[in-house]
């Protein structure tokens, strides 16, 4: 029979900083940019049916 095992040696921290976290801030920063148009250009622009 083996001892059993502690869980603070299986422990492996995940890291950070992955291709997740860049594609997540590349997305967010198109989102800001996208509200920015928005507000820039949405008082320009023709309103439909009138």
């Amino acid at each position: 029979m083996s001892a059993p095992n502690d869980p603070e040696d299986d422990f492996k921290p995940i890291p950070l900083i992955t291709a997740r976290f860049w594609v997540l801030l590349i997305f967010a920063g198109v989102c800001v940019l996208a509200g920015i148009a928005v507000a820039v250009l949405g008082p320009r622009l023709p309103m439909p049916g009138l």
